[in-house]
This record gives C-alpha cells, sequence and structure tokens, in this order.
C-alpha cells in the first residue's frame, strides 16, 4: 500500500466538501471571523477539524478490525431507525398540516357564509340615516352632501 493514495484522498475530498460547506462549522467559523482576526480564527477551526478528523479515522481503524458483517449489520439498523425516525416526523408534519389546512377552509367558510348573509332593510335605512345625517349637518371633509370622502359613510357603505 502506498503512503498516500491520491485517489482516496481525491475522492473523500470530493465527498467531504460539499457535505460540509453548508453545515453549522461554516456558519460559526464565518461569525467567528467577522468579529476576530482571520488568523487565529483559522488556526482554531483547523485545530478543532483535525481533532475530529482524527478521532473519526480512529474510529474508523478500529472499526475495520471488527467482522465486515457485523459492521454492516449495524450499519443498516443505524440507518434504518434514522429512516423510521424521519418517516414518523414528515407523517406528524404532513398531519399537522392537514390540520391546519382544514381549520383554514372552515374559516373562510364561515366568513364566506357570514359575508353572504342578507343584510335587513331595517339596518340598510338605520346605518344610512346614522352616516348620512351627521355628514350633512356638518359638511365633513368635502362639504354637504359629499358621502363618498364622509369616513362614516364610506365605512357603513361602501
Amino acid at each position: 500500500m502506498a503512503v498516500l493514495d491520491l485517489g482516496a484522498m481525491l475522492s473523500t475530498f470530493a465527498l467531504i466538501v460539499p457535505a460540509e460547506l453548508p453545515d453549522k462549522t461554516f456558519i460559526a467559523t464565518l461569525i467567528l471571523a467577522t468579529r476576530f482576526r482571520h488568523f487565529p480564527v483559522w488556526l482554531g477551526v483547523s485545530a478543532a477539524f483535525f481533532v475530529q478528523t482524527a478521532i473519526a479515522v480512529s474510529l474508523g481503524g478500529l472499526l475495520s478490525l471488527l467482522p465486515r458483517a457485523l459492521v454492516a449489520g449495524v450499519a443498516a439498523v443505524i440507518f434504518a431507525a434514522g429512516a423510521a425516525i424521519l418517516f414518523k416526523g414528515a407523517m406528524k408534519s404532513r398531519q399537522a398540516a392537514t390540520v391546519e389546512a382544514q381549520a383554514l377552509v372552515a374559516a373562510e367558510e364561515q366568513a364566506i357564509t357570514k359575508a353572504a348573509t342578507p343584510t335587513s332593510a331595517w339596518k340598510m335605512a338605520t346605518t344610512r340615516m346614522a352616516s348620512a345625517c351627521p355628514c350633512r349637518w356638518t359638511g365633513c371633509l368635502g362639504g354637504p352632501l359629499d358621502l363618498p370622502h364622509c369616513p362614516a359613510a364610506s365605512s357603513a357603505l361602501y
């Protein structure tokens, strides 16, 4: 085995960069770089990433000592458990969205029903008189009989 396997290095780089670029470490580094000098931030992030990578590579090396079938079985169980958790969360989210949509539809139907309820002639006449008379007496904004510009008349009638 060669000391430096260029293919392994390039494939690892190609897999890690897109996965790690938008994660929270990137965001934390970005924020730290806006508040502190760049070189110390770079050193701290590099040291932290080195420790994280050293732990992952060491554990990966230890896992390679175990039987391959055992490692594959445990990995399959972990992935299946993760899929089940994600699926359960998606179903809860779908149910919550359905309940919310039903509530919105019910509220909209209620508003339509309320708006479609006919107003009695008596209510229309009294509203008209209550809003028109003060405007005719006081002149409101534009003078007598200028109902479209009267706040009371426009809110009650138009």
